[in-house]
């Protein structure tokens, strides 16, 4: 497990904190990754994190980029890993652009 980062859990928002739709969607995400509370399911772990990624949240971005890097619920793909990778880390991701320097 060398990428996976999950976002924070809340966002402050109107003076209070609250949490986030990306960060909820985030964190199913890693619950199928990691089989916490639900069966661990690779496959519906990459669909949402492909959903995620590609309504432009870089969390999403940076965690299907290691997907394809690593293979999880998806072939290995080196050229859709860095794909993810540059995506997140334009968005400023630290992860994303050490996914990069990795590959």
């Amino acid at each position: 497990m060398r990428g996976w980062i999950p976002l924070p859990r809340f966002a402050f928002a109107k003076g209070r904190w609250v949490e986030s739709k990306a960060s909820a969607q985030i964190n199913l995400c890693l619950m199928y990754m990691w089989g916490r509370g639900v069966s661990r399911d690779d496959k519906k772990a990459f669909s949402l994190f492909e959903q995620a990624a590609q309504r432009g949240i870089a969390g999403a971005q940076v965690n299907l980029g290691v997907m394809y890097d690593e293979g999880r619920g998806v072939e290995e793909d080196d050229k859709k890993a860095a794909e993810w990778y540059r995506k997140a880390a334009a968005q400023g991701v630290p992860a994303a652009q050490q996914g990069l320097e990795r590959m």
